[in-house]
């Protein structure tokens, strides 16, 4: 039985224009980002994690800044947040300079930094520990996928959260997959897969149209971005 809650969630990603698991994730990380700036702001196993980790990946800071932009460009959560990962590098290369051995030069007044100093220090710089945000969105992603797939094992393609599934635009080309290696019965596989070539033939339909400039109509001029995000998201 699919949580209630979740099924909302899935309805609405359903009716956006890509990836209804893409979208879903993106809905839950935004959601996950709005409680780490707010009730989680000094929550200790957060900064523990986020100090491990280097503070969020590339994409993931770039989505906390422009999250904050939108709600007002307060960053004082930000601030809280990153002032442990900013103490926990300082801390981490000022002690490997501490640590690492200083090596004679043939002058008796000089000393020189053995070559691997470099590479030492760098390395102590490592991430210890996966991003937040991503591991807040796989283990969504994993949810998401499992759910679908038990809903279809169980219940078939009549299922609720199957008939939103093919109500929407199909899985992106990851998520596919991803789906295909959760499903252990055949029914499940060729439902998913007789799903996923409907929606693709569709795509390819007015992907066509719109290279040969029979562009009328939105879902023809937004049919290349649509095909980007479904290949390549």
């Amino acid at each position: 039985m699919t949580d209630t809650l979740f099924l909302a969630d899935f309805r609405r990603a359903a009716q956006s224009p890509t990836c209804p698991f893409c979208a879903l994730r993106d809905t839950t990380t935004v959601r996950y980002i709005g409680s780490l700036l707010t009730e989680l702001t000094l929550a200790a196993d957060i900064h523990q994690r986020l100090a491990r980790s280097r503070g969020f990946c590339s994409a993931h800071a770039t989505t906390v800044q422009a999250l904050v932009r939108q709600r007002g460009g307060e960053g004082g959560g930000v601030a809280t947040l990153y002032s442990s990962v900013l103490q926990s590098v300082r801390a981490e290369l000022a002690a490997g300079l501490v640590e690492a051995p200083l090596t004679p030069t043939k002058s008796r007044w000089r000393r020189t930094a053995p070559p691997t100093l470099g590479a030492s220090l760098a390395t102590r710089l490592e991430p210890q520990g996966p991003c937040l945000l991503c591991e807040h969105a796989e283990e969504n992603d994993a949810f998401a996928l499992g759910q679908l797939v038990e809903d279809l094992s169980e219940q078939g393609g009549q299922a609720p959260l199957a008939q939103l599934y093919q109500a929407s635009p199909g899985a992106c080309l990851p998520h596919f997959q991803r789906l295909l290696r959760l499903s252990h019965d055949e029914p499940s596989v060729r439902w998913l897969t007789e799903t996923q070539l409907a929606k693709w033939e569709l795509l390819e339909s007015e992907l066509e149209a719109y290279r040969l400039g029979r562009r009328e109509g939105s879902e023809k001029k937004e049919s290349w971005e649509r095909t980007l995000a479904q290949l390549s998201p």
